[in-house]
């Protein structure tokens, strides 16, 4: 069994810790409470699996974690530091030290920008020195598939597949070598050859560097192959969690059921 890399943390502080957070949108006569009261931990280099029908709160609860929105009530905590009461400069600190995948890649990768670009930005913004990014970049290129590098660094996005763009997608998220990556749907958008191959990108991500994921998806049986525990998120509320295996082997909750027999349809046909 290989040792996972150490991406270091306070010990006996998880690296993600949500305490009863809760988003409520309010309109002119009533709101909609997107994420209800959820408490959840996460391990550095653990993948824990947000799993839900679409409405369900998991993209809200997503920009919660990555300090995009701000909760109404609870608290984020990225290694003991609740991000929710930060501004400013400290804000985009923490920021830094997590990264998003978009199902759909082409909308995190600017169409007017060169390969290089794209992948070097976050280390731009982080004030890494030009001389230093461009070795980073062409590492994270060759990292994720696209080798040599030099074939891939001049091209813009749509010069690209599909598959070649989340690839970009996913080497922009770990060039700055971040604590916490979040995933969302980052398999839905391409086709049943590629998933695999992208699923197994994240996984040596997280043996590498020791990197935690939140890895967000409708499909339990996907989940179960990816992630050491599942959330089950209806409504807001986080109805079910545990061990990956355990969860979709024994469902407790009859809607965590529903989302394992969808899975098992959407195979069958």
């Amino acid at each position: 069994m290989s040792e996972r890399a150490s991406n270091s943390s306070t010990p006996g502080v998880p690296l993600l810790e949500l305490r009863v957070v809760t988003r409520r949108y309010t309109r002119r006569r009533d709101g909609v409470t997107a994420v209800d009261g959820v408490s959840l931990t996460l391990a550095a280099g653990e993948i824990l699996a947000l799993v839900g029908a679409s409405g369900a709160g998991k993209s809200t609860l997503s920009r919660l974690v990555l300090g995009l929105e701000r909760p109404d009530r609870g608290a984020v905590l990225l290694d003991g530091v609740d991000i929710a009461r930060l501004r400013g400069r400290a804000l985009r600190a923490e920021r830094r030290r997590m990264h998003l995948v978009l199902q759909d890649p082409y909308d995190a990768l600017h169409p007017g920008m060169r390969i290089a670009e794209v992948v070097g930005e976050p280390l731009a913004i982080a004030g890494v020195a030009s001389a230093e990014r461009g070795p980073r970049v062409a590492s994270a290129l060759e990292e994720v598939g696209l080798g040599p590098a030099e074939r891939f660094l001049g091209r813009h996005p749509h010069q690209l597949s599909g598959g070649q763009r989340q690839r970009v997608a996913i080497a922009r998220a770990i060039v700055g070598q971040p604590r916490l990556i979040v995933a969302d749907e980052p398999t839905s958008m391409v086709d049943a050859s590629l998933r695999a191959t992208i699923l197994e990108l994240l996984l040596a991500t997280r043996e590498r560097l020791g990197t935690g994921f939140v890895f967000i998806t409708h499909d339990l049986a996907l989940a179960r192959y990816v992630a050491d525990r599942i959330a089950v998120m209806q409504a807001g509320r986080i109805v079910e969690v545990g061990p990956a295996e355990e969860l979709v082997a024994d469902p407790q909750r009859p809607y965590t059921r529903e989302l394992l027999d969808a899975s098992e349809r959407v195979r069958i046909n």
